[in-house]
């Protein structure tokens, strides 16, 4: 299973971030959000950066702005301990 990083700016005020924020939960077998506008999910497989992203396409405004992309093994960061914890469950 892939994991992605999908990165989420509400720009517009009238863009509802509850329902996307849902809407990513639910695009994945797993979820994690360290940051408030960052999620990690265990996509499905066959989940593609541009599936996922087009999906929610249908929530965003026109000045929203969206970014996915999966993530290898190499990264750092300054995160809780909860976040490494699953960062590696899911990727391994």
């Amino acid at each position: 299973m892939a994991v992605y990083l999908i990165q989420f700016t509400k720009v517009n005020p009238t863009t509802d971030l509850g329902k996307m924020d849902e809407a990513i939960k639910a695009r994945g077998d797993g979820w994690f959000r360290f940051f408030d506008d960052s999620w990690l999910i265990n996509a499905r497989p066959g989940d593609t950066p541009e599936a996922i992203a087009k999906s929610l396409f249908p929530l965003m405004k026109d000045t929203d702005r969206i970014f996915v992309v999966q993530l290898q093994r190499n990264f750092y960061g300054w995160l809780p301990l909860e976040a490494w914890d699953w960062l590696n469950s899911a990727l391994f």
